[in-house]
């Protein structure tokens, strides 16, 4: 847009730009001489502001880079003149290496004594505690069996049938199954008393089967039939012989 100024006629509002530096007199579309002269509206700087800024902080970020580097650059040659200066004796750290490399020969060559090798072996070894040398030598052969979740803890079986069932799938979801029917009839049965050693009787029982897997299924299966009334089992509590009256 021209900032130069314009005329204008006030009869039919046109405007034009004037040749020269002279105002026009006569307005050329109707011919009146009403005519004014209209300057445009200046320029806001406001506009010019962020550009402004930013250019000012490159130059201030270019003059402090400038500056860092030139001191930094500065330090190190001052830094390393004292080092350069210094003359360095070669002599005294040659004839240590020597003697050092002289001494780690003879050591090297000389014999050592076969009691002496072997208790520094026995002294350097560290302890080992069983459970940790157990679980090294299963780790190392391979033969380290998956656990299974199951209603105890499987980190402190020592039964045989234990175990067995801490590695069974089968078993271990078996042994779920039947905890959770314990706990359930613990909640509604009459005879809580006799329910627990009923459960104790059985665990005994179940111990008996030591690692045989099947004896363990058919004993996990019984025990459940029990505590679902399935047809064909034993009742859950042994009969209370009643007791007649005198």
């Amino acid at each position: 847009m021209s900032l130069r100024p314009q005329n204008e006629c006030n009869n039919c509002s046109y405007t034009w730009f004037p040749r020269g530096k002279s105002v026009s007199l006569r307005c050329p579309q109707c011919g009146g001489r009403d005519v004014d002269v209209v300057r445009p509206p200046e320029r806001s700087s406001s506009g010019c502001a962020p550009v402004m800024l930013v250019a000012i902080a490159i130059v201030i970020a270019i003059g402090w880079a400038a500056s860092k580097s030139g001191s930094g650059s500065s330090s190190t040659t001052s830094s390393a003149q004292p080092v350069a200066a210094a003359p360095v004796d070669t002599s005294d750290a040659i004839a240590q290496q020597t003697a050092s490399d002289a001494s780690t020969v003879a050591n090297a060559q000389a014999p050592v004594p076969a009691e002496a090798t072997s208790d520094a072996a026995v002294a350097n070894t560290p302890l080992v505690q069983p459970d940790e040398a157990a679980s090294t030598a299963a780790a190392v052969s391979g033969t380290t069996r998956p656990t299974y979740t199951t209603s105890f803890d499987c980190t402190k079986a020592t039964h045989e049938d234990e175990v067995a069932i801490c590695g069974d799938p089968g078993l271990a979801a078996m042994d779920v199954e039947l905890g959770e029917l314990y706990q359930s009839a613990m909640k509604t049965i009459s005879d809580p008393v006799a329910l627990s050693s009923s459960e104790a009787g059985w665990v005994i029982a179940r111990q008996m089967c030591d690692s045989d897997l099947t004896c363990l299924r058919r004993a996990y299966g019984e025990r459940i039939g029990q505590f679902k009334g399935s047809l064909g089992s034993p009742p859950l509590l042994p009969n209370q012989p009643s007791i007649e009256k005198p």
